[in-house]
């Protein structure tokens, strides 16, 4: 049975439209607005009090206080089936109040030394042996002082020195996509709007090269083009063929 239009009313801004006979929206902007509703002020739901509310499309969204004094912003059906009870201070009551004594140690192996008050931690790595201070909410899942990420950036930059810099060069940034940022279409060439000019450099062995400026973008990439044959040689080409030969 095929499905007709009629004129619809909507019901934010009150305007006629043509639409089907569930249609209650003239337009997406309509559709998005926010509704005042008055229908659930004043509820209480655990530790939620409604104190505002509207309807955005078939959604209807509670401004509540909490017993903390805090506001927060809830789905009322979250309300109604008791999914959301707090503006999340009863989860963080709980962690709080979990028990914390000397030589406990969480999953990370990270061990507690003792309460300085009710809110720091003093700790012990268990990594490098070092003390710190963390907060009682953190102590359950922090790994380190600190060392552990550090080690491992350490660790991950001389990996990747070892593997693709050679004499300085970072072999990846020879062989790398083009930057989304680049607008002329070609590695090492850009334009410069104060001069109105093209610019063509290139970086290696650590060092950045200006290999001038120019009227015409084809000059420029000619320039870029002669530089790369002077200073990488058949590097690109070799560089290229090893990588299909490991893969």
């Amino acid at each position: 049975m095929a499905t007709h239009k009629t004129i619809k009313k909507c019901v934010v801004c009150g305007r006629e439209f043509e639409g089907y006979s569930n249609s209650k929206f003239c337009s997406k902007k309509c559709r998005n607005t926010k509704v005042p509703v008055k229908k659930h002020i004043g509820e209480q739901h655990f530790e939620l009090k409604i104190v505002d509310e509207y309807r955005i499309a078939s959604n209807l969204y509670a401004i509540c206080e909490c017993s903390c004094g805090k506001k927060c912003k809830v789905r009322y059906d979250c309300l109604i089936n008791g999914n959301t009870k707090s503006c999340g201070h009863i989860a963080d009551d709980n962690k709080f109040k979990r028990k914390i004594y000397a030589g406990m140690k969480n999953n990370n192996g990270v061990e507690i030394i003792k309460e300085l008050d009710n809110y720091k931690i003093q700790c012990k790595c268990p990594h490098c042996g070092k003390e710190f201070i963390t907060s009682r909410k953190k102590v359950y899942e922090v790994i380190s002082c600190g060392c552990k990420s550090v080690n491992t950036a350490l660790k991950n930059i001389k990996e990747a020195t070892e593997k693709y810099c050679i004499d300085g060069t970072d072999v990846r940034a020879l062989t790398a996509k083009m930057p989304v940022t680049n607008k002329s279409g070609i590695k090492g060439v850009s334009w410069n709007k104060n001069r109105k000019k093209w610019v063509a450099q290139i970086t290696f062995k650590g060092k950045n090269y200006n290999l001038g400026r120019y009227d015409k973008k084809e000059e420029a990439a000619e320039a870029r083009k002669e530089a790369e044959n002077n200073l990488f040689g058949n590097f690109l080409e070799w560089y290229n063929n090893e990588k299909e030969d490991k893969e």
